[in-house]
């Protein structure tokens, strides 16, 4: 399962653009828009999700930083996030 989190999300094509391409290349997933008015809340539930990785949309592209264990030089450098992938070795990928 992946997502994009955001608020507001209704409007997003992303899922309709990843869920198309699982499709199109016979991958067993599915990319869900999650409404997230309270970022902390999504983080605490967003293990019993079983989510493997998510977008970062308006407002949380800045505010989810705090929340990683690490991410890549360029989001640090920008101060912004629009992937979250979440890694094997330890889920939830935030502290």
């Amino acid at each position: 399962m992946f997502g994009v989190i955001g608020d507001p999300i209704a409007h997003s094509l992303s899922p309709l653009l990843h869920n198309t391409g699982f499709v199109s290349r016979k991958i067993n997933a599915v990319y869900l828009p999650f409404l997230v008015k309270n970022l902390r809340d999504f983080l605490k539930a967003a293990a019993d999700f079983g989510l493997c990785g998510f977008s970062v949309t308006l407002p949380h592209k800045q505010s989810i930083l705090r929340h990683l264990q690490d991410c890549d030089a360029l989001s640090s450098k920008i101060g912004a996030v629009n992937t979250v992938v979440v890694r094997r070795d330890g889920f939830p990928p935030w502290v």
